[in-house]
């Protein structure tokens, strides 16, 4: 039984308020039969508009009559197309595959808008392959739950209608409405797992268990299943485990989950923040040599541009940052926004807390440097000087944050350390409206 409109429509009519959908268009078989079936049900759904979009990636020497074919089907559908160039050559060490996909929907991310969703063309022969290659690479219950029916995308959806529909059923689609398509012959290369698996698993497979792809697409949406429930214990742990910083959880509330749930935990919070995930080795690093440490060590465990690090009570998340020069002097007068490179913008914002004067602001001679050691203060309250080092541990600033706290001076008198305190002859009186630094 070939595609029918009618199901389309029952898909798309799932998900309502959508203004405007964006179909991934590549020109091959799969996504010509979505474009042609979307664009025969544009009239069920009069206050939305229809788009495509295709990507070119450069790497097929064919790319070019790729995107004129792709264009000429668009006009002859009346349906508008955005062309996108993106580079996909890999990296060293990377993937052709993955680094083709990743530029495609970097793409794709960046075109979407809130009330917007992308279309794909993904069937259940490729959930079938794709939980296949999942469970090769050791994936766990959310890879294994493969593909789902319905995503959030960037700032939209992210449907694919004919996750339900077999290869088969859009060859018949295709040839009974005619249609022409392109056919990459990278398809056939049996150096990609995909069409390894396409070519010569699946249709041994077959000969066994003929209703082996539904089978395997019926097995991820019990994996979905399973992967959601997972989620929301991961949800409400990790609440239990925030603290007031959104990029440190709490160390001891996590020790008191089991093991596997502190995983759930520590993955659904880096997902959270768009962290890139480590490997099953980096995690184990992280549960042992971070969460594990002694109470006075700091300890960091680095992959990619990402460093987890422990202090005190803290797991913490950092990403690379800019190169900083503790040795740079910045003047300022308190009165507009400071720009300091590597760090970010810095302002001295009023206030009704006890703070800085806010009769200072204004005047010459203060300026933003940064520790260089052996500094000491007169904190506002405590009646005799301290070393900057010791007010920096007590008020608890990790190790690696030290050399880029801001401190204020007045020439080369200390007048206030960002987060931690406020000099005695520069705080404001009760009552008084204060400055606060802050950065923006």
């Amino acid at each position: 039984m070939a595609l029918s409109i009618e199901q389309l429509a029952q898909v798309l009519n799932r998900y309502p308020g959508i203004k405007r959908y964006w179909i991934a268009y590549s020109g091959g078989l799969d996504s010509h039969v979505l474009l042609h079936g979307l664009a025969s049900l544009r009239s069920h759904f009069p206050d939305a508009s229809f788009h495509a979009v295709h990507i070119h990636h450069g790497l097929h020497a064919d790319a070019d009559l790729w995107t004129t074919h792709c264009a000429s089907i668009c006009a002859a559908l009346n349906i508008p197309l955005e062309i996108i160039r993106v580079d996909a050559r890999p990296a060293p060490g990377e993937s052709p595959e993955a680094a083709a996909r990743e530029s495609r929907y970097a793409a794709l991310r960046r075109l979407m808008h809130n009330g917007d969703a992308l279309l794909t063309a993904h069937h259940q022969d490729d959930q079938a392959e794709t939980l296949l290659l999942q469970l090769f690479r050791g994936a766990g219950v959310e890879g294994l739950a493969a593909m789902p029916h319905a995503s959030e995308f960037a700032h939209a959806l992210h449907l694919r209608p004919l996750l339900e529909v077999t290869r088969a059923q859009i060859l018949d689609y295709a040839q009974e409405h005619s249609l022409h398509w392109i056919e990459d012959d990278s398809n056939a290369s049996l150096s990609y797992d995909r069409n390894f698996l396409r070519h010569q698993v699946i249709p041994v497979l077959k000969t066994r268990w003929p209703s082996v792809q539904m089978s395997i697409s019926r097995s991820a949406r019990h994996m979905a299943e399973a992967a959601d429930w997972l989620a929301e214990q991961a949800r409400v742990a990790l609440a239990s485990c925030r603290t007031e910083d959104p990029h440190a959880l709490s160390m001891s509330a996590l020790r008191t989950l089991d093991e596997y749930l502190r995983r759930l935990v520590l993955r659904a919070w880096w997902k959270e923040l768009q962290v890139p995930l480590p490997t099953q080795a980096q995690l184990q690093h992280v549960l042992r040599d971070v969460l594990q440490a002694k109470p006075d060590a700091t300890p960091c465990v680095q992959w990619s541009d990402v460093e987890i690090r422990g202090y005190r009570d803290r797991i913490h998340v950092l990403r690379q940052t800019a190169e900083h020069d503790p040795s740079a002097m910045h003047a300022w007068d308190l009165q507009s926004t400071l720009t300091i490179p590597g760090l970010g913008e810095l302002a001295a914002l009023p206030s009704m807390h006890p703070g800085i004067r806010r009769s200072l602001a204004g005047r010459q001679g203060f300026s933003i440097r940064f520790r260089r050691g052996g500094e000491r203060l007169v904190p506002a309250g405590r009646g005799f000087s301290h070393s900057l080092k010791n007010m920096l541990q007590e008020a608890g600033i990790p190790p690696w944050q030290r050399d880029r706290t801001p401190i204020l001076y007045d020439g080369e008198q200390i007048v206030a350390v960002l987060g931690v305190c406020v000099c005695e002859s520069y705080q404001s009186a009760a009552g008084e409206e204060s400055l606060e630094l802050q950065w923006l």
